[in-house]
């Protein structure tokens, strides 16, 4: 099962019994863009978008797709890919 980061936002945020003032105030960003975030804006500032995953006690991991890595070191041979 996927769920986008903004449905995330908004339980996590919910489980807390936090209204999105309080975690803009917390991540130092506007209400508006917590809810934006929450509804799934297509731009918001990185900075913001990190910091209120921060707030409500979440993280960003970035890992490698090895099948994709795979892909690249075929389509870039002897490459430092």
């Amino acid at each position: 099962m996927t769920i986008d980061y903004g449905t995330l936002v908004r339980i996590r945020r919910k489980e807390f019994g936090l209204t999105q003032r309080q975690v803009a105030d917390m991540a130092c960003c506007h209400r508006q863009t917590v809810g934006a975030l929450e509804n799934n804006a297509k731009s918001i500032n990185t900075d913001c978008f990190l910091s209120i995953l921060e707030a409500l006690g979440l993280k960003l991991v970035v890992e490698e797709d090895e099948e994709i890595s795979q892909k690249l070191r075929e389509l870039f041979p002897g490459s430092d890919y």
